[in-house]
């Protein structure tokens, strides 16, 4: 502390000396580190500030080096894959890969390294992930590139999107069986024998919409109807209408 009574943070360096009267003696070197301290903690709070950040955000976030080796993983990333961050890192980011493309990593990640040639860093793109149980799941994963102290680091950002593809399923499905009831309702129109060969395709496909969603769900004309009467389909006398 100063004579005025502030303190301030110091180093001390203790050097051992034995002069010539053969009084050992200690000298110390004192140097006042106020301005380094306060770096230090600026550092540690913007580090406690990026932390946070990562803790809180959903998708998961994995940094690897440039063997492939895990680093960090926020709390998103240790959730969705199953691990406990200890069981990941130091170990080949390919654990969370299914085959083939477990096997493939390390050389596209030494291609890229050798020649430069991206494959998918700086690409966002749907792959597939493999949890601890070894289940696997689509996600979506985009790769960036950073440099750290000289030594070349890589974070992915990764998201789970199985009920997204689900929903994109479910959608391709309903759509194939709109279209089939439209080709179905055309035959139907132009009469003759594609009414003949359309007739039991339209009136599962009507069934099936019936009993999925409670209705059976176009507007057609009278004609139409009247055919679906005689194949004793639930319909409505008013034409034009939902039935």
């Amino acid at each position: 502390c100063h004579k005025n009574g502030q303190c301030v943070p110091v180093e001390i360096f203790l050097q051992y000396i034995s002069p010539p009267d053969g009084k050992s003696r200690f000298v110390a070197l004192v140097r006042d580190i106020t301005e380094r301290k306060k770096a230090e903690d600026e550092i540690r709070a913007r580090e406690n500030r990026i932390r946070a950040l990562l803790d809180t955000i959903v998708d998961g976030i994995i940094v690897i080096n440039g063997k492939g080796l895990v680093q960090s993983m926020n709390p998103a990333a240790i959730k969705l894959f199953g691990y406990e961050i200890e069981e990941v890192q130091g170990n080949n980011i390919k654990m969370l890969m299914p085959e083939p493309y477990a096997a493939e990593h390390d050389g596209y990640l030494h291609n890229y390294l050798s020649t430069g040639n991206k494959k998918i860093i700086g690409i966002g793109r749907e792959v597939t992930g493999k949890r601890k149980d070894g289940t696997t799941f689509p996600m979506e994963l985009a790769v960036s590139e950073m440099e750290v102290n000289g030594e070349r680091m890589f974070t992915g950002i990764v998201r789970d999107i199985t009920d997204t593809a689900l929903v994109a399923e479910a959608l391709t499905n309903k759509t194939q069986e709109l279209e089939t009831i439209t080709d179905a309702m055309s035959a139907y129109l132009a009469g003759g024998s594609a009414q003949d060969a359309s007739r039991g395709l339209v009136r599962g496909a009507l069934n099936q919409t019936q009993s999925e969603y409670g209705f059976i769900g176009v507007v057609v004309d009278g004609p139409v109807l009247r055919i679906l009467a005689h194949e004793g389909i639930i319909w409505s006398e008013t034409e034009n209408r939902e039935f």
